[in-house]
């Protein structure tokens, strides 16, 4: 009896504590929960990158002045645990110039062959919309992740835009460059006359794809001509302040 009411305590701690992250293997899904710094020491880190990345998409090309946009944040961090790289792309400042709702409901990131990947979402960052699953190609190139219920993105009124949580891809890389994309997928919301959803037909569906998205690399990338020749210049500037 005593054995049997531990098991069940175990099991509602286990499903009430955050996750750690879920290893990612090329061809799997994964299932996420969400998780912290406390959690997971590992995503504890120095922010190497944070630029932001605008995006647009038109689902109705044919009437003008209307839109769907928004910004990605482009984090990385290096973990102070592992001393290896954190990617954590995401959506945010929505905005819609649409009449109907629209609905980012996945995204995919290309640029991880060849790289281990620990998958899971931040509770504890800005953001409202977690993510529901995380994706890897055969080829382990990309990797997309989908929001159970879709970022909401209303028109100016009522004007309710989600934005995402972070992303968590631990990875055992230590170099980074901004050479990867990501394509944004979601569709326009339709509301009949009493309210009632219309279906989601094929031409209410539309993505973006954006670049400079930060990615594992191998090696650092290589400075420009311009910058070793302003290092040897140094270089031979301290050489003769020695000898003299």
């Amino acid at each position: 009896m005593y054995a049997a009411k531990a098991s069940v305590v175990s099991l509602t701690l286990l499903l009430s504590s955050p996750a750690l992250a879920a290893t990612l293997m090329p061809g799997e899904v994964v299932f996420l929960f969400g998780t912290t710094a406390v959690a997971d020491p590992d995503l504890t880190g120095v922010e190497l990158n944070d630029n932001i990345l605008p995006f647009r998409i038109d689902p109705n090309p044919a009437t003008p002045f209307t839109d769907i946009g928004g910004v990605v944040q482009n984090r990385v961090t290096r973990s102070d645990n592992t001393g290896n790289l954190i990617f954590a792309p995401r959506i945010r400042s929505t905005f819609n110039t649409e009449v109907s709702r629209f609905v980012i409901t996945s995204f995919s990131l290309t640029g991880y062959s060849g790289f281990a990947t620990d998958v899971e979402y931040r509770d504890d960052g800005a953001g409202q919309e977690g993510i529901e699953f995380g994706r890897r190609s055969a080829s382990g190139d990309q990797l997309e992740f989908g929001f159970p219920l879709g970022l909401r993105i209303d028109s100016v009124t009522p004007g309710v835009q989600r934005e995402s949580l972070f992303p968590a891809i631990k990875t055992d890389a230590t170099n980074f460059a901004l050479t990867g994309s990501m394509t944004i997928f979601g569709y326009l919301r339709r509301f009949d006359i009493t309210g009632e959803p219309l279906p989601v037909m094929d031409e209410d569906r539309a993505s973006v794809t954006i670049t400079g998205l930060a990615v594992p690399i191998t090696t650092p990338v290589p400075l420009p001509a311009s910058a070793l020749l302003l290092l040897a210049g140094l270089a031979g500037l301290g050489a003769m302040r020695r000898r003299n």
